[in-house]
């Protein structure tokens, strides 16, 4: 079992669906880039081609997909340790910082000056009380 799995063999329908989406997809990404009309309109022809292509005669983008497909694998890996260190940088370390200054001690880990460490637990009302789970 591998980590990324590559549809290499695809079906009609999954090739119809990415010409479909390369309409839409090239002229977008050319204007999310904000490059110039003439590149828009590049952009915009490749994805009709693509897309008349891909509903006419769905086999004949089969590489194209294949080879999107595994140019996209690094990407797509170095976007996930982007989006954890992210996360981690920008969520939990400042959380962590929080907590220290207010000196939360969740975890009772700081030492007690006590001859024992044990918690005293309420007991229950009665034996019905172990069933409800709320």
């Amino acid at each position: 079992m591998a980590l990324v799995e590559i549809n290499w063999k695809p079906s009609d329908r999954q090739l119809r669906q990415f010409g479909g989406i390369a309409v839409v997809a090239l002229p977008l990404l050319a204007m999310i880039w904000r490059a110039s009309t003439p590149v828009i309109g590049t952009m915009a022809g490749i994805g009709a081609v693509v897309g008349v292509v891909s509903f006419l005669v769905p086999k004949a983008v089969k590489p194209l997909f294949i080879g999107l497909s595994v140019a996209a694998i690094p990407f797509g890996f170095a976007m996930a340790e982007v989006i954890l260190i992210s996360v981690f940088l920008f969520v939990f370390v400042p959380m962590g910082c929080l907590f220290r200054l207010m000196r939360r001690d969740a975890l009772k880990l700081q030492k007690a000056e006590t001859d024992s460490y044990w918690q005293t637990k309420r007991q229950p009302r009665n034996a019905a009380s172990y069933f409800r789970q709320s």
